[in-house]
């Protein structure tokens, strides 16, 4: 049986425009453009067969929300026409989408969800995955485990120095956090069920991202040093379990 193919729908007004070099034949990409100063940088890449360009720049009319209008529009005719055929996926910062999106995972039972990411942030990944991770139980202990003289080096955005130094058990480290840190330590948050529910956060004790939904360690997913890979799975996961 042939892979499921997605069709992903890029807002590129609040996620960026980049663009990877090269695109699963799974994938089929709506790359939507209203910049005409971006235009000439990302058409290059445009040219791969799975990526459908939708140039706003051109034929704009400057009406408030067009790309959101147009991206909602053709997402519903392409569920329209292949239903459960296809996994949906919008990637965009934008909250407005959420709804419609309920809707059409309640009218037509596909999987379909928001992912606060570029398309480059959603497909290298995934890529990455297949092509070059190591099986876990080929990486040595000692390159995954670290002490905390080394963890310092770890950017300090990811995580409390002060914290780490005064607990010794990452549960008590999550606790001990302010609000703020909460917020700013939560990483490639993603939709699940209408809200920002998903996210990762990094365990300074073992270098380590942990993926979390709803506050609670997803333990479907195994932790990893690289951020990206576990964020590609708690992806793969939401189309999955989408619930309507």
């Amino acid at each position: 049986m042939s892979k499921q193919k997605t069709m992903i729908f890029v807002d590129t007004e609040n996620i960026g425009h980049s663009i990877p070099n090269k695109i699963p034949k799974s994938i089929k990409v709506y790359f939507y453009i209203k910049d005409k100063n971006i235009l000439p940088k990302v058409y290059p890449n445009c040219m791969q067969k799975q990526i459908k360009l939708i140039d706003l720049a051109t034929r704009s009319t400057k009406t408030k929300n067009e790309m959101d209008l147009a991206l909602v529009t053709q997402l519903s005719i392409a569920i329209a026409g292949h239903k459960k055929k296809r996994k949906y996926v919008v990637l965009s910062n934008d909250k407005g989408y959420d709804y419609p999106i309920y809707l059409l995972r309640k009218s037509y039972g596909v999987q379909l969800c928001r992912v606060c990411c570029s398309l480059k942030e959603y497909i290298d990944p995934l890529e990455e995955k297949e092509e070059s991770e190591p099986k876990k139980e080929e990486i040595p202990v000692q390159e995954i485990e670290i002490s905390k003289k080394n963890v310092q080096d770890t950017d300090e955005e990811n995580y409390s120095k002060a914290l780490f130094k005064k607990y010794d058990d990452f549960e008590k480290y999550r606790k001990a956090q302010k609000p703020g840190q909460k917020k700013r330590f939560r990483k490639y948050r993603q939709m699940y069920d209408g809200g920002s529910k998903i996210w990762i956060e990094f365990d300074p004790y073992t270098n380590m991202w942990v993926p979390f939904l709803s506050g609670v360690r997803m333990e479907e997913i195994k932790a990893d040093v690289d951020p990206k890979i576990v964020s590609a799975k708690q992806t793969k996961w939401i189309e999955k379990n989408g619930k309507v």
